[in-house]
């Protein structure tokens, strides 16, 4: 979402490229300055709305309580969060919600500005895609749900994921793209109505899809449920081909 130009230019000075704390904990990537600078490091911090929706309670807590939180223009929901002469942007667009930080020993005005502009511009490149955002978000959810860097091995890109996850996004991204979302309706997949799931994987399909007819359908997960005992393969032969033939985004 950013790059390390695009960091150096503005805070004024060169950067290292950016790196992980851990190869396995991919949503936070850091980037050092170099030389002399007053900035020491910038960071970005990733994760899913839901995730943000909790800092937001507590911006509001702060904030009743007259402690340093102030709104911030930019994205669909953004404060900053300021504890001295510390300060992060929080930025909430969509299904994403990301932080960034500039640890540096400047005014907090100055750091706010800086973290503003970098936001900015993370989220020109979000909004730029609604694809590639998915792709983000599914990363981000996986990385959640299981702790660690990777993606699915059903995936195509699953192995570069794991080795440069930064570069799997940009992978995403038009004129460059190695993975893509599908969209299928439930009536597609032998269901009986017209909702629309996406997903990256046929795995992440057929989870979707099992966690729709549950919901919604239960007459429909019986029928599933019984077909399944009676031959565990038949309604992945049915559906599989559709899902192959289905197109990309």
């Amino acid at each position: 979402m950013l790059t390390s130009a695009q960091v150096g230019t503005v805070i004024g000075g060169s950067v290292a490229a950016g790196t992980h704390v851990t190869p396995t904990f991919i949503k936070t990537r850091t980037w050092n300055a170099s030389g002399n600078s007053n900035v020491k490091f910038v960071t970005l911090y990733l994760q899913t709305a839901a995730a943000c929706d909790g800092g937001n309670r507590m911006a509001a807590e702060m904030a009743a309580a007259s402690a340093g939180v102030k709104p911030a223009a930019v994205g669909d929901n953004a404060c900053y969060f300021v504890a001295g002469s510390q300060v992060g942007l929080l930025v909430k667009h969509g299904e994403v919600s990301f932080k960034v930080t500039v640890q540096a020993t400047l005014p907090v005005d100055k750091k706010e500005a800086m973290e503003l502009t970098l936001a900015q511009e993370a989220l020109a490149k979000l909004s730029s895609d609604a694809p590639a955002a998915r792709v983000l978000v599914a990363v981000i959810r996986r990385h959640d749900e299981h702790r660690i860097g990777t993606i699915p091995a059903a995936l195509p890109s699953s192995r570069m994921a794991c080795a440069d996850p930064v570069s799997f996004f940009v992978a995403a991204w038009p004129g460059n793209r190695t993975y893509r979302m599908k969209t299928m309706t439930c009536k597609e997949l032998g269901g009986p109505c017209d909702h629309r799931m996406s997903a990256g994987s046929w795995e992440e399909m057929v989870k979707s899809m099992t966690a729709h007819v549950m919901e919604k359908h239960p007459d429909t997960a019986k029928a599933m449920k019984k077909m399944h005992e009676e031959d565990p393969r038949q309604w992945g032969r049915e559906m599989k081909p559709k899902w192959d033939a289905a197109p990309s985004e």
